[in-house]
């Protein structure tokens, strides 16, 4: 009898133990500022055909990345699909977590850049950075970026590339 009871109590005990919740894992998309007006396109290319015209300030969801250009759903303002935005003309937020921060977001500076204090051209400068360096992204302020890796401080979003494919490929 004894030895029920203990079987018991122990499934009991078992049966109120809280399940660890599952790691959060990055969102599907990640989701982009237009920061100037431009022109969504069939393919990654300038002189490929136009699929539709974005203004500024339109909130649009990545859903790839290649040679600079960022594959857009546009399926929110009409019936366009998708289309090629070139990366001078947009923004793109690092997705929060629901525990506070957000994740990271792998990029490549395009050009030479200053890295500053702050996020704007009036912040110091703390070094430059070489087009070709591996950077990450962890916070936007309009458009400046502010980057952890491979050393702290701020940087112009136009002057880095955010890896897309990278970022998805790691979830």
């Amino acid at each position: 009898m004894r030895l029920v009871t203990t079987a018991i109590m122990m499934l009991g005990l078992a049966a109120c133990a809280q399940t660890p919740p599952a790691a959060e894992r990055a969102p599907e998309n990640l989701m982009a500022v237009v920061s100037a007006t431009t022109t969504a396109r069939v393919a990654p290319d300038s002189k490929s055909a136009k699929v539709m015209v974005l203004p500024a300030n339109t909130l649009i969801a990545i859903e790839d990345g290649a040679d600079g250009w960022y594959l857009a759903g546009l399926e929110a303002y009409g019936d366009f699909g998708k289309g090629w935005l070139y990366h001078d003309f947009l923004t793109i937020d690092p997705p929060r977590k629901k525990e506070g921060g957000s994740w990271s977001l792998p990029a490549v500076m395009r050009n030479d850049s200053l890295l500053r204090d702050g996020p704007g051209t009036w912040a110091g400068k703390l070094d430059s950075l070489k087009a070709g360096t591996r950077v990450r992204v962890v916070e936007r302020q309009l458009d400046w970026y502010r980057i952890d890796q491979p050393k702290a401080g701020w940087i112009k979003h136009d002057t880095a590339y955010i890896d897309v494919r990278t970022y998805l490929n790691a979830r």
